[in-house]
């Protein structure tokens, strides 16, 4: 059997002044597979122009898989909730936050994952 982590992904932030559109963009490395429950967005500043949208790429191109979300400081998305089995991406799968700013302010992501070797 292979071996499964369960782990936190790193966070990764942002910061850089006057820029509007923002991805953080997560890639399954070679030989591995993830389940992905949890996915946390935050912005340093609450504004009702600040959006972020949660996508993949394992259909080919980058599509929603939650509704675009707006106005908030600091959210957790249980995808869990909604997939049955959490989201599973294959090594070279991306998981995107896409984050559009209207204020200058940070950004934040995370991910709770289990992942494994395939």
């Amino acid at each position: 059997m292979t071996a499964i982590n369960i782990f936190p992904y790193r966070p990764t932030a942002s910061t850089a002044a006057g820029t509007t559109t923002i991805e953080h963009d997560f890639t399954v490395p070679a030989g591995k597979r993830w389940l992905i429950d949890y996915v946390e967005v935050e912005f340093g500043t609450q504004a009702a122009n600040n959006t972020v949208d949660i996508q993949t790429n394992a259909s080919g191109s980058y599509l929603n898989i939650w509704e675009q979300l707006a106005s908030f400081k600091k959210l957790g998305v249980d995808l869990a909730a909604r997939y049955p089995r959490a989201v599973e991406l294959e090594a070279g799968d991306v998981l995107r936050c896409h984050y559009v700013r209207g204020t200058s302010s940070t950004i934040a992501s995370a991910l709770h994952i289990m992942e494994r070797d395939v």
